[in-house]
């Protein structure tokens, strides 16, 4: 829950920065478990939806309609990212980028177009499966030669990210690993403790073997 919760974090500064309900783009939503856990977390903090919400669109390649029609997302765009049309705009607050870009063929060019839209004073949010940046052609090769069966091409790093937001003239917020180590199923993913240090370690060790939340600004 960790790839939701930390953005949602995020979510909620900016809304207290910007003092209006923002306008967010959230780019490849998959089944919109981020809507949904926006929407149940500002219920429980007593926030109304439309309170911190201006607008929240999607864009994917091969939007999942089913899932994500019933959820009330302002408009669902069926673009591919990698390939967005000349002169394409748009105005957001914060852009969400959870486990999208390791489905680039082109990471860096792509997440140079994503990273030049939005307000002058944009954040951009971006989750992903990560790498050791050492083992990441190494990694990257494999993918692409054999995919595996969540459709990932690319293998990201923390410094590789970084390094392409620097180049499109980003500053990072924060830099993270969401976890230590994930264990389903287990007792300990119910244990407040075993939650906190989990954190605590992905705030220590942001390059670490896991996935990475990584958060930047103009």
């Amino acid at each position: 829950m960790n790839r939701y919760a930390i953005p949602f974090e995020w979510f909620l500064r900016e809304f207290s920065v910007v003092g209006r309900p923002l306008r967010v783009l959230e780019v490849g939503p998959g089944a919109g478990m981020m809507l949904r856990y926006a929407q149940t977390a500002l219920r429980i903090l007593g926030i109304g939806y439309r309170q911190a919400v201006g607008a929240w669109k999607a864009m994917d390649i091969a939007p999942d309609r089913k899932a994500l029609d019933p959820l009330g997302y302002d408009s669902i765009m069926e673009q591919d990212a990698e390939a967005l049309p000349p002169g394409y705009e748009d105005s957001f607050d914060l852009c969400l980028l959870l486990h999208v870009a390791e489905h680039f063929d082109n990471p860096e060019s792509a997440l140079s177009r994503l990273f030049a839209l939005g307000s002058p004073s944009a954040m951009f949010v971006a989750g992903y499966p990560a790498h050791f940046h050492w083992l990441r052609k190494i990694r990257e090769k494999k993918l692409r030669s054999r995919t595996n069966a969540n459709g990932h091409v690319s293998a990201l790093s923390d410094r590789r990210v970084k390094r392409i937001a620097r180049d499109c003239g980003l500053s990072c917020l924060q830099s993270r690993a969401n976890f230590f180590l994930r264990t389903s199923g287990s007792f300990l993913e119910n244990l407040v403790v075993w939650h906190r240090f989990n954190l605590f370690w992905g705030r220590l060790f942001p390059f670490w073997y896991a996935e990475h939340t990584l958060v930047f600004e103009r």
